[in-house]
């Protein structure tokens, strides 16, 4: 099972989380996993893992840890909600609300 630790809070285990409800964007991720195979991290704008997917992360194994950093133009943007679907992976969420 995944972690996913958001800026204002700890490491979670939880596969599924929501980080942020309303409206904000989405800063930065880092995703790591140290499975074999490749893993998929799943972000929503909404209050649950269902509705607008905003982006879809596959890691493989040798590019674990994985990271990006969006910049302000460019940041992801949602309106209901940011929850992260961490597929067996650890992920850290940085993102702020409007």
């Amino acid at each position: 099972m995944g972690s996913i630790y958001s800026g204002s809070g700890g490491f979670v285990g939880a596969e599924t989380k929501t980080i942020h409800k309303g409206k904000g964007s989405l800063i930065s991720m880092i995703v790591s996993h140290n499975s074999y195979y490749i893993k998929t991290v799943t972000v929503y704008d909404s209050l649950s893992a269902s509705g607008l997917v905003l982006m879809r992360l596959k890691v493989a194994p040798e590019r674990s840890p994985f990271y990006v950093i969006f910049p302000s133009k460019y940041r992801p943007r949602f309106n209901t909600g940011l929850t992260v679907a961490a597929g067996d992976c650890d992920v850290v969420v940085i993102a702020t609300g409007v």
